[in-house]
């Protein structure tokens, strides 16, 4: 059996490691610590003893010996609020938090919709500049470059449209903190491991661009 790991997960809060099991059956692999692996399942695997569980524990013996558990060894609380605020972490940073949609329309007609658009705080701080100043001269139109597009616009409109992601990113920013402090003060285990980090975040902006 190949089993590729990287992450200390116990109770499926990181399963971001792909594998297959002796049977080639696909599942996510997540290291638990020294001696024990998970893996979690794409369907329940059969439990001799309690029936269909999601997880099944393997002991590493030695390179050649794997044997099957199904007793889920115990961690500290402090190790689970770690493992659960690195998963905060990485919502908080990845396109599920970090994105907004723009559709570009031509009459009564969406031409393109582009989706997980998103800029990032220095660039919108540089961007922020530009268009004040393009507003102050009198500039009619600005691009607002993404992948090599230039998505142009007047100024008075992309500027409205910073204003608005900044808001979002911050809103997103709180929420983060908040999810992070609520695993901090948490006393029991069980609740840190059903704990959705993902819950409360606001929707993603969606910017229609006339072009």
């Amino acid at each position: 059996m190949e089993v590729k790991v990287k992450y200390i997960d116990r109770y499926n809060v990181l399963s971001d490691y792909y594998t297959q099991d002796e049977n080639g059956n696909g599942c996510m692999a997540s290291e638990l610590d020294d001696d024990y692996k998970a893996l979690v399942y794409d369907e329940p695997k059969q439990n001799p003893d309690n029936g269909l569980y999601h997880t099944c524990f393997y002991k590493i013996i030695d390179d050649d010996t794997i044997m099957e558990s199904w007793e889920i060894p115990d961690f500290p609380i402090d190790e689970l609020r770690r493992i659960k605020a690195d998963k905060i972490i990485q919502y908080d940073e990845s396109s599920a938090v970090n994105g907004f949609v723009i559709n570009l329309k031509q009459g009564d007609n969406i031409l393109e919709t582009i989706e997980d658009v998103w800029i990032v705080r220095d660039d919108r701080n540089a961007l922020d500049l530009r268009f004040k100043a393009e507003i102050a001269a009198g500039t009619p139109q600005t691009n607002l470059w993404y992948r090599g597009m230039a998505i142009i616009m007047p100024p008075q409109q992309a500027s409205q449209i910073l204003l608005e992601i900044e808001v979002y990113a911050a809103q997103c920013y709180d929420k983060t903190q908040e999810h992070l402090l609520a695993i901090e003060q948490m006393t029991n285990k069980d609740d840190i491991i059903p704990y959705d980090h993902t819950a409360g975040y606001p929707q993603k902006l969606t910017f229609t661009i006339e072009v």
